[in-house]
């Protein structure tokens, strides 16, 4: 009997460090799940404030593109008009010769 219930009580001491293991591993992939997650939490961080910077600076190029293209618009707009009076002046100046 007393065989019996050693063999009984190692079957269970057995069956206590198994647990005690499996617990183990499994605290183990948790916390390197945990650190996976955070590195990847501190990726998508990362990632947002780029795109973020990203959008900024596209925002800022197209605003100064759209500066110069105005600028360009107006420039051409005095030229047109210079010419316009100029060519109306040069008429009424032959007009005045002619007279």
């Amino acid at each position: 009997m007393d065989a019996e219930l050693r063999k009984f009580r190692d079957g269970e001491e057995e069956q206590v460090r198994a647990i005690e293991e499996l617990q183990k591993v499994t605290e183990a992939e948790a916390a390197a799940k945990q650190r996976e997650l955070a590195v990847e939490k501190e990726r998508t961080k990362r990632l947002m404030l780029a795109k973020q910077e990203a959008e900024a600076s596209l925002r800022k190029a197209q605003e100064e593109g759209q500066r110069m293209v105005d600028g360009e618009r107006r420039r051409l707009e005095r030229e047109i008009r210079f010419r316009n009076l100029h060519e109306q002046h040069v008429l009424r100046f032959e007009r005045s010769l002619e007279e």
